[in-house]
């Protein structure tokens, strides 16, 4: 999940208070909170975080997780 800290429908709060549940929980969910970004702005590069855009890292981290379930896959 991915929030930006400055959400003009003030998404952060409630993403907040998931974030703490599932650690109560042990869940291991990755949950990244984007300082500076808010409901229109999160999907365009960060400089830190996705310099290549959020749909990118979101691309790239399927991929990651895709090619090590499927060692045998020749997709890119």
């Amino acid at each position: 999940m991915i929030v930006g800290l400055e959400d003009t429908y003030y998404l952060d709060a409630p993403v907040r208070l998931l974030a703490q549940e599932l650690e109560r929980l042990g869940g291991d969910a990755d949950i990244l909170f984007v300082p500076g970004r808010d409901h229109v702005d999160l999907f365009a590069p960060h400089p830190e975080l996705y310099p290549a855009g959020l749909v990118q890292r979101i691309e790239d981290a399927m991929w990651t997780r895709f090619r090590a379930a499927h060692p045998q896959s020749r997709c890119p």
